[in-house]
C-alpha cells in the first residue's frame, strides 16, 4: 500500500525520481521512506526540510501524511481510536477538527476500507460538534447518516463497570447519556470533552 506521501508527490506531478532529483534528498532515502522501511523520524531533518519545502508544506502534514500509512496499516483498538479523536479536537479546536476531517477525506475513506465504526465515529462528531457550534451540516455523507452498526458499540468503562459490580444499570445509564449524534449510528459515547 502506498504511502500517503507518495500519492501528494504524483499528485504535484513527480515521479519518486523526478521528486528525489528536485528536492536533493538521495534516491535510496526516498524510497526506503516511501516503501515503509524507514519511518519520518528516522530521516535526517535536512532530508525532511528539503520535502516539505520542495512540496512547499509544513513539517507538520509531512509527519501526517506519513503517519496516514500506519493508521492503514495498524488498525488501532477502537478505544485507543475514539481516544486520539477526541485529543485532536481538543487540540484542534471544533471548527479547525470539522473543517481538517472532512477536506481530508477519512470519513470515507475509512468506510470504503469496511471500517465502519471509525467512519461513523468521526462523522458523529463532526455532526455533533457542528449541531452544538451551530453550523449546517456537511451534506456530502448524508448517505452514511443513513447506515447505523448492527450491534452498539459501548465504552469500555461501562462493560468494566458491569463486570465488576453486576450490575447492569451502568451499561443502561450509559446510554441515557449517550450524545445522540453518536446514538444515531448505535456508538454509546457520553462525553467527548473528558480527555487529559
Amino acid at each position: 500500500m502506498k504511502l500517503a506521501l507518495e500519492d501528494y508527490i504524483i499528485e504535484k506531478g513527480y515521479t519518486k525520481y523526478s521528486f528525489s532529483k528536485e528536492s536533493g534528498v538521495p534516491w535510496s532515502t526516498l524510497c526506503a521512506l516511501l516503501d515503509g522501511k524507514s519511518d519520518v523520524i528516522n530521516i535526517s531533518f535536512g532530508n525532511a526540510m528539503k520535502i516539505c519545502k520542495t512540496l512547499n508544506i509544513k513539517m507538520e502534514y509531512l509527519f501526517e501524511l506519513c503517519e496516514q500509512k500506519k493508521e492503514e496499516e495498524h488498525r488501532q483498538n477502537f478505544e485507543i481510536f475514539k481516544s486520539n479523536v477526541c485529543h485532536d479536537v481538543k487540540r484542534e479546536g471544533d471548527l479547525n477538527f470539522i473543517e481538517n476531517t472532512i477536506k481530508s477525506n477519512i470519513i470515507r475513506k475509512y468506510y470504503e476500507k469496511k471500517w465502519f465504526p471509525e467512519s461513523l465515529y468521526l462523522l458523529a462528531m463532526i455532526d455533533y460538534l457542528s449541531r452544538i457550534n451551530n453550523i449546517e451540516l456537511n451534506t456530502s455523507f448524508d448517505d452514511l447518516r443513513q447506515l447505523k452498526l448492527s450491534k452498539p458499540i459501548y465504552p469500555t468503562s461501562s462493560y468494566v463497570s458491569y463486570i465488576f459490580n453486576n450490575d447492569s444499570s451502568f451499561v443502561s445509564d450509559s446510554v441515557d447519556n449517550a450524545i445522540p449524534e453518536f446514538l444515531n449510528f448505535n456508538i454509546v459515547e457520553g462525553d467527548i470533552r473528558d480527555v487529559e
